[in-house]
């Protein structure tokens, strides 16, 4: 058999290496459990590791709020207490016309004063009538209006007209309240006075009384472009500045920059100072719709300027086209400009920017961007660089604001005020409605209080303003509600047919009181039996939400009611007086029962009694805890023994007694695991407690051994199960010695012919046993099964013997299987399945019946052409005077192919191969094999040594890094073969399937590659030269041909390389073809 094996031959002319590394890591994890018992110094947390998550407090000591007592004396409270938003008086304030009012001032004497922006509502846009009137209103902390003022008139009345400007009352374009350097307070705004009916940009100056009042006028400058209508302070600097509202052509809003002068104003001198010029990047960049503005210029508006701690500035603005249906979307930017005014970075939003100024400073504006339909994200941007950190997020829709006032009583920083749509996210577990809401955070922005504010009717704060030294708030906005405030002195004014939104101001103080935890009753022992089956069933549930375990832990009692003496408790002051929980006292009772042990960020959750210290697996005093929390998560704690009984737990007086019955396996027990007493009473899980005291004698589980109290009182029985050789139950006695408890725990020795089925109480051994066949299989019956197996069933729980061949109710065996035993003709291990059925369900126990007939063996052998075995004998047996298919068994496949990847191939199959007749005496047959010669291996890379371009020839030597050497392997005989096919006789020829070229496929003309054997040299070429014969047989079935030697190059292999200048440098290489033959 000829093969042939490519190899590749190359010498180099120079050397690279390549070097690598390899580098690992590794991880250790490790966690501890935490036990659920409160004030071990571990925090108790149910539903852990989800996303509701809720660690309770320790037990509370005493009742902490002073009006609970000494009614509730016998309750508890966690320290806790939070804030509790409550109206205390406000006053509405109505007129014909729509109301707006802006930030509110402190005056010195205590009161507030506050500017307001009346109209008619009709749409200036489309009659061309201003409507607009502005007044200064000076009210009480409590609401009560003390003074008003108009501006353009100098009355009183608050009665809209319907054209301010004919009727010499038209104001508007109104600033908040500043204060000049000498403390004076004035506003800006646009329109008449007392004196002049001349539309102008004017000044007003008063006191904190309204009094002492005087006008000014000065003219802002106009700039290219701009409408400079807004006039603001240069938050965190001391200066007045004129912001306003840069229009341009949105046919240039693509290419062409801007610019927007800042200057700040002095209102004594009528003058104006430029601060710095903001260069503006191209509209188009800033609001990508800006090209698309119609019938208007495209509109960028400024509405706030912050001076930053690099001598900068940021500045807020919207872009925008003011006309319906336009095509250019409103977006809000934040603009960071360099002290020279060159613009450093800007952020866009579709949403809305509301900047938190008063939690802000010179080096972090926090903002919250509200989207429409989204999450409302509360953002520190880094005014040096543009970065942005979230700190929380809120449900979608949520628009608050949020002002510091630090209280150390209920340990908050902040206060916010707004409109929440969802109470989740952040506000998730906080009871409440959405809508208006007034709240407190902590110091890293968590809430810690909030409160809804109920009305009838939709609520919009401008105001909620700390009183200094109280814990009341000066709150001030409007309102379309008639019962949020006290009605007005005046009455309801009827509002103009115009006013599209009837909204009325309100002033007036709110209080933030004590709320402080709810009050949870202590309660007594109880007792609970865990084997009770209504306890399993955990979807059945009563009016509370309760199933059967809940209301029993809850009520004292498995029927129990609230109303029992041992039922727990709970009240709390200020959630059973809120309305919005209920209408009723008793509604709002019944909400605050249904929190018991409920998870206040899911109260949809199962109450996790086990992280709570109720484990429904074992029985023994286990300390149970409990709490409420109320509408602010505030919760109070307490905890209650609770003795565990069951259906197995002995009770005499003061004293229980449990053991559990339980299976071993025989051969742990022959290898010593009940080798002690102890063992025993572990493995029996033995409880012995006191049930008032809840002190335990013995908790085995736990190791927790007293050989004083747990005596075996039948040493005979120990013995006898410890020398246990069979599997069946073991007796053994048991005495509680102070209780005079005696009780029998069975011990269940198994082996793999016992079926154990804890859920259904059951034990059940049976042993495989031999039929012959016919004889015997085919008389099987049920009865006699029962009897070959020795079929018993026990109850593990109570070590009952439930039935047996004697007592056989119950029990019943597959008649198909036995059916099958009864007719089967031949030797099989057939399967006979047992089935036991009570209250508990049913119970299988499959054993195996082994059928035997008489049998005989085939052997197959495996031989060469000499008769030597090239693989084990393969045993095969089966029924006499039966076939067997040699083709489909599997051992004799795979030892076939074992001998044909050794090098041999099949020549010889038995007669009749698929149907060896098995003969009683046995049956013999052989598979013959030819053996086979290749080349297993050769060198794979000839390398010589490294050779030089010389105007003379030269001869290079092996320089190779192993040895060059054909590996043959040769499983042909040495008797049966004819000359040339024994063992060892073969030739190898070698040829060159690739002349020398280098990578540019440029030949080594002239070269020369040989082969010296010692006695004649052979040029190794294209056609092919023999260079190696043998043939002498050989022993030997592996062997190799060595054609150089690595050490010394001086075996034959030689390259002639030929002289001459035309060479390139570089590597090449060439392809050698081995062929081995037969013979010489």
């Amino acid at each position: 058999m000829i093969k042939k094996w490519n190899v590749k031959l190359f010498f180099y002319l120079f050397t690279i290496f390549l070097i690598g590394g390899i580098s690992g890591w590794f991880y250790l994890n490790l966690s501890e459990p935490i036990l659920a018992k409160p004030d071990d110094g571990n925090p108790l947390i149910i539903n852990k590791e989800s996303k509701s998550e809720y660690p309770v407090p320790y037990d509370g000591k005493k009742i902490i709020e002073p009006t609970l007592s000494p009614i509730f004396s016998n309750y508890v409270q966690n320290i806790s207490k939070k804030g509790n938003i409550e109206k205390k008086n406000l006053e509405s304030l109505s007129s014909n016309g729509d109301s707006q009012t802006k930030k509110a001032i402190l005056g010195s004497d205590g009161n507030y004063l506050s500017v307001i922006l009346q109209t008619n509502g009709t749409n200036e846009w489309v009659t061309g009538i201003t409507t607009d009137q502005i007044y200064l209103i000076k009210s009480s902390p409590s609401g009560k209006i003390l003074k008003s003022y108009n501006v353009a008139n100098g009355g009183n009345s608050m009665s809209v007209t319907e054209n301010s400007k004919t009727d010499g009352l038209f104001a508007r374009n109104m600033s908040e309240i500043f204060r000049d350097s000498k403390g004076k307070k004035f506003i800006v705004y646009d329109g008449f006075t007392p004196d002049s009916k001349e539309v102008q940009k004017r000044v007003v100056y008063f006191d904190d009384f309204l009094e002492n009042i005087s006008y000014g006028k000065f003219n802002l400058l106009s700039e290219s472009g701009i409408e400079s209508n807004l006039v603001t302070n240069l938050i965190n600097d001391d200066k007045l500045v004129k912001l306003g509202v840069y229009m341009m052509d949105p046919k240039i809003a693509d290419t062409t920059p801007f610019d927007f002068p800042i200057k700040s104003i002095d209102f004594a001198t009528n003058t104006e100072n430029l601060i710095v010029t903001f260069h503006f990047p191209i509209m188009g960049t800033i609001n990508p719709d800006a090209s698309k503005a119609i019938e208007s210029l495209a509109c960028l508006t400024l509405t706030n300027i912050i001076s930053t701690s690099d001598g900068g500035y940021l500045v807020s603005g919207f872009t925008s086209n003011p006309v319906v249906n336009s095509p250019v979307r409103r977006m809000e930017h934040l603009f960071k400009f360099s002290p020279t005014g060159d613009i450093q970075w800007f952020k866009t939003t579709l949403g809305r920017y509301n900047l938190q100024l008063d939690i802000s400073d010179k080096k972090i504006l926090t903002v919250l961007e509200t989207k429409d339909n989204q999450t409302s994200q509360l953002i520190n941007f880094d005014m040096a660089n543009g970065k942005t950190s979230m700190i929380k997020e809120y449900p979608i829709n949520t628009k608050i604001d949020i002002i510091k006032n630090k209280n150390n009583d209920f340990g908050t920083f902040y206060d916010f005020y707004g409109y929440v749509e969802e109470l989740s996210g952040e506000f998730n577990g906080f009871i409440g409605k959405p809508g208006l809401v007034l709240g407190s955070m902590n110091e890293d922005f968590a809430i810690s209080s909030i409160n809804s504010i109920q009305a009838d009717a939709r609520i919009s704060v401008s105001n909620l303003l700390p009183i200094k030294d109280t814990n009341k708030y000066f709150i001030s906005g409007v309102t379309t509600s008639k019962s949020f405030a006290n009605p007005p002195t005046t009455g309801w004014i009827n509002k103009l047919p115009h006013i599209a939104v009837p909204n009325d101001l309100f002033f007036g103080e709110i209080e933030k009181n004590e709320d402080f935890s709810p009050a949870i009753s202590k309660v007594t022992d109880m007792e609970i039996d865990i084997s009770d089956k209504s306890l399993n069933d955990r979807v059945s549930v009563n009016e509370m939400g309760w199933n059967c375990l809940s209301n029993w832990l809850i009520t004292g009692t498995k029927n129990g009611k609230l109303s029992d003496d041992n039922a727990l408790k709970v009240t709390d002051t200020i959630d059973l007086t809120n309305e919005s929980i209920g209408l009723t006292k008793e509604e709002r009772q019944n909400w605050l029962n249904k929190r018991i042990n409920r998870n206040p960020n899911d109260q949809k959750l199962s109450i996790d009694w086990f992280s709570l210290g109720f484990d429904q697996t074992k029985p023994g005093p286990q300390l149970v805890t409990y709490f409420v929390t109320d509408s602010q998560k505030q919760a109070s704690v307490t905890s209650r023994w609770t003795n565990k009984v069951n259906d197995t737990t002995i009770k005499s007086d003061d004293y229980a007694f449990d053991a559990h019955n339980f299976t071993i396996s025989l051969k742990d027990i022959q290898s010593g695991a009940l080798s002690t007493n102890h063992d025993i009473r572990k493995i029996g899980k033995i409880l012995a407690w006191n049930m008032t005291n809840h002190e335990i004698d013995e908790d085995a589980v736990s190791s927790h051994f007293n050989d004083e109290e747990i005596l075996f009182t039948n040493t005979d029985q120990v013995t006898t199960l410890r020398n246990a050789t069979e599997a069946k139950p073991y007796p053994i006695d048991i005495t509680y010695k102070s209780a005079k408890i005696n009780k029998t725990l069975w011990v269940f020795v198994t082996d793999d012919q016992t079926t154990v089925d804890d859920k259904k109480d059951k034990v059940i051994y049976g042993k495989n046993y031999n039929l012959t066949v016919p004889k015997e299989s085919k008389n099987e019956t049920v009865e006699l099964s029962y009897q070959h197996s020795n079929i018993e069933v026990y109850s593990l729980r109570y070590g009952k013997l439930l039935a047996n061949s004697l007592n056989s109710k119950g029990l019943s065996v597959s008649s198909k299987e036995l059916s099958a035993i009864q007719n089967e003709k031949k030797s099989n291990n057939l399967p006979l399945t047992f089935i036991y059925s009570d209250d508990f369900g049913s119970v299988a126990h499959a054993i195996v019946v082994d059928l035997t007939v008489s049998i005989a063996d085939v052997v197959v052998s495996f031989q060469d052409e000499d008769g030597v075995e090239q693989a084990q004998k393969v045993l095969l047996s089966g029924n006499i005077f039966t076939n067997i298919d040699l083709t489909k068994e599997e051992e004799i496949k795979n030892t076939i192919q074992t001998v044909l990847d050794k090098g041999f191939e099949l020549v010889q199959r038995p007669e009749h191969e698929s149907e060896i007749l098995i003969e009683e005496d046995g049956t013999s047959v052989k598979y013959v094999f030819k053996g086979l010669v290749w080349l297993k291996t050769v060198t794979d890379k000839m390398g010589f040594s490294q050779g030089e371009i010389t105007p003379f020839d030269q001869t290079l030597k092996y320089n190779g890094t192993e040895n060059f050497q054909l590996s043959v392997v040769d499983q042909r005989g040495q008797k049966n073969q004819g000359e040339g096919k024994k063992r060892g006789q073969i030739s190898v020829q070698a040829s060159l399937s690739r002349v020398f070229s280098n990578k540019n496929e440029k030949k080594l003309n002239g070269s020369l590659l040989i082969y010296e054997d010692g006695k004649d040299s052979h040029e190794i070429n294209e056609l092919g030269t023999i260079i190696y014969e043998n043939k002498k047989s050989n022993e030997a079935t592996n062997y190799n041909i060595l054609l150089d030697d690595k050490k010394t190059g001086n075996k034959g292999l030689r390259f002639f390389v030929p002289k001459g200048s035309l060479v390139e440098k570089g590597t090449y290489t060439a392809e050698i073809t081995w062929e081995l033959a037969e013979g010489p």
